[in-house]
């Protein structure tokens, strides 16, 4: 029993030996490590955040636009959409209003998606509202505007 009290004492002194000895490469390496930690969780973090934010927003938004006729877009999707395809039709809405509840009930009903002749996306202005405002020139109710060719027709 003696001998392995020894056995671990001595182990412990020798590790203490060497960490005393190598304290400042030790200590170097932790700082190494954790300046990667804070860098890569700074560049990283805001992209998982933003790619949570879109699936949540499609998500809930494509339950309640289930019909062919309607598409719903993500942030960088509008803009893609607006300057990629010849004519396009968004309905830029927050999505809290009642004026939201009563769009839906109409756009869902299939009478009226029928008579839509081209697909009408819907893009709600839910986290980055301010800036979508301020870029498409728009209050802060459902507006649907018409693009051709990457610009505003009407």
């Amino acid at each position: 029993m003696e001998n392995e009290q020894k056995d671990l004492s001595t182990s412990w002194s020798k590790r203490l030996d060497y960490f005393a000895e190598n304290n400042r490469k030790a200590i170097g390496i932790g700082l190494v490590v954790l300046v990667l930690i804070i860098t890569l969780s700074w560049i990283i973090l805001p992209r998982i955040q933003k790619n949570i934010r879109v699936s949540q927003t499609s998500e809930v938004m494509e339950k309640q636009f289930s019909t062919k006729n309607i598409d719903v877009l993500s942030y960088e999707q509008a803009s893609k959409a607006i300057s990629q395809k010849k004519k396009v039709s968004i309905l830029f809405t927050p999505i809290n209003t009642n004026d939201f509840k009563t769009i839906q009930k109409i756009l869902v009903q299939t009478k009226n998606t029928k008579k839509l002749n081209q697909t009408l996306f819907v893009y709600p202005l839910v986290y980055s509202k301010d800036t979508e405002i301020k870029k498409y020139n728009l209050e802060n109710k459902p507006t649907l505007i018409y693009f051709e060719q990457g610009k505003e027709a009407g």
